[in-house]
């Protein structure tokens, strides 16, 4: 089926009641133009805009005008003045498009959506004529807009005028973007991943996709700017008849080389033992180059979360891997890789062990293993690069871990019960703070580094929240700030999150979270596979 590409930049100038033409940037995919009209100038009265695509038409009238946007296939909110982004590409099908103005309570004051069939038009307007008087879809008393998103918080009107005292960083999880994966092609397809990289001038999404013969895999690599625009790469993978469920996907980012590492793991096929498949990538998700690794002598299972990460001061890439009850360490050298790395043994507990994840900074290197000794354990080594001093600490055993490093501290957070527990540890294993987060019980958990907080992520069916810890290199001090990703939020394809599988990632002002709908084959074609929103911080 031919894609169209939709291009939408500049199209809030139109509001205004500049010229009606919009201008595409030139490619060999035929442009559709969108243009917003605004005949009874709603705008001057607007704080934010919204751009929502829907499947199948506009969706019914009383849903827009509560300012219910579920079940889109796309949507961005920008302030009225803004810009939006390049949507990307759509189906020959029948879409609606519609803008929502929203107050600065996030109230909807007026609407407009056309019907339109992507096999006949290529040119749209969509008037803002449907006036909402009161506004609908406010914030609760105890919410504030952002980005027309309601979230947690009441600050009073003296903090909203003094927003840039609180510090050189407000992270509050704006929504400024989000999207879906692409539909699957065939019902039964298998999603691996997802893993969320920062690069050095945005993030790229992976995830592996195979339909049910297993013939026709793809690594998936979704680029996605600060600003939210997202280009999709693909990398085949090599083609088995097997079962792939199992199979994980890891990938890092390392600044010092200027390039990415991707690797899959591969089943046993027929004659051929496991394989492991890497691949190097630019800023932009574009792959290099990509090798097979034969002589696995086992299959390997790449845990979905921290599997990969720069190596500490070098151009090189470390893998932790399971093979059987064993877990193993592979390096691999800067952009070209090494022929066959022979793997190391990393397990420091003994026993048996069911995982293992890896984490890094410029200065030390945590690697992250379970065992069923003393009635089970996580055992989390760090090592010193400079002296080559190495601490052990325990923790609780526990089958949902994430680990993350920066400068000389470690942090392991993890569920319990209805909660989600952290602690915070020096090179040398002592700890500095540790603490609990209600809302679960979370059946996933992520974690990120930005500036001076620690990001975790607690995922659970159809939600995903997000916490924000202040002073993370200090002492951790401060009340955890917290908001939950949902359907309610717009997110469409989080409606049908079994909750199992996050990445999450940040740097700059931005954190991008994605997810993958379930880990079993997709029932339909209808259903996203999975989805990513990017986040936003003020300062």
């Amino acid at each position: 089926m031919r894609n169209y590409s939709i291009i939408s930049r500049y199209l809030l100038a139109i509001l205004g009641g500049f010229p009606s033409l919009v201008i595409g940037a030139c490619s060999s995919t035929p442009v559709v133009d969108v243009v917003l009209q605004d005949p009874d100038g709603r705008r001057a009265y607007a704080k934010y805009a919204q751009l929502v695509i829907f499947d199948n038409g506009c969706p019914d009238r009383t849903k827009l005008a509560n300012g219910d946007v579920s079940g889109y296939r796309w949507m961005q909110s920008v302030e009225v003045d803004g810009n939006f982004n390049e949507i990307g590409t759509l189906d020959k099908a029948p879409y609606g498009f519609a803008a929502i103005l929203r107050d600065d309570y996030c109230g909807v004051i007026g609407f407009g959506c056309t019907p339109v069939d992507l096999s006949h038009h290529r040119h749209i307007a969509i008037a803002v004529n449907e006036e909402v008087s009161p506004p609908r879809g406010s914030c609760d008393t105890d919410q504030v807009c952002a980005n027309s998103v309601c979230i947690a918080g009441n600050p009073t009107e003296e903090d909203a005028d003094t927003e840039e005292d609180i510090g050189p960083l407000n992270c509050e999880f704006d929504i400024i973007a989000s999207g879906n994966f692409d539909l699957p092609a065939t019902a039964s397809t298998v999603y691996s991943g997802p893993v969320v990289v920062a690069t050095s001038n945005g993030f790229v999404i992976m995830y592996r996709e195979a339909e049910p013969s297993g013939l026709h895999p793809v690594g998936v690599h979704l680029k996605v700017t600060d600003q939210g625009n997202v280009t999709r790469n693909n990398i085949n993978l090599p083609a088995c008849a097997q079962n792939n469920r199992d199979d994980g996907i890891a990938a890092a980012w390392n600044g010092s080389l200027g390039a990415g590492l991707m690797a899959v793991a591969l089943p046993s096929c027929g004659p051929e033992n496991a394989q492991l498949h890497v691949s190097n990538f630019d800023r932009d998700g574009k792959t290099l180059a990509d090798h097979q690794y034969k002589n696995v002598p086992a299959p390997l299972h790449i845990h979905p979360i921290n599997a990969m990460a720069p190596a500490p001061a070098s151009k090189n890439f470390l893998l932790a891997t399971m093979q059987g009850p064993v877990p193993l360490l592979f390096v691999f050298n800067g952009i070209t890789v090494q022929g066959d790395p022979p793997p190391s043994e990393i397990h420091k507990g003994n026993g048996k062990a069911t995982f293992t994840q890896i984490s890094s900074s410029e200065s030390i290197r945590s690697l992250l293993t379970d065992s069923d000794l003393d009635d089970g354990k996580i055992l989390v080594s760090v090592v010193d690069i400079s002296t080559g001093s190495e601490s052990m600490t325990d923790f609780e055993h526990s089958p949902i871990t994430s680990l993350v490093s920066w400068s000389e501290r470690t942090v392991v957070a993890q569920p319990s019960g209805d909660s989600l527990v952290w602690k915070a540890i020096t090179k040398s294993g002592s700890s500095i703070k540790s603490g609990t987060l209600d809302g679960g019980p979370y059946t996933s958990v992520g974690s990120a580094q930005l500036h001076d907080y620690l990001l975790l992520a607690g995922a659970k069916k159809g939600a995903i929240t997000m916490f924000r810890i202040d002073d993370a290199n200090g002492t951790f001090s401060g009340s955890p700030f917290q908001s939950t990703l949902s359907s309610s939020f717009g997110l469409s394809a989080i409606e049908g999150f079994q909750g199992e599988r996050i990445g999450i990632a940040a740097a700059r002002k931005r954190v991008v979270v994605a997810w993958i709908t379930s880990t079993v084959p997709m029932a339909n074609t209808s259903t996203a596979p999975g989805g990513f929103a990017v986040l936003a911080c003020r300062g």
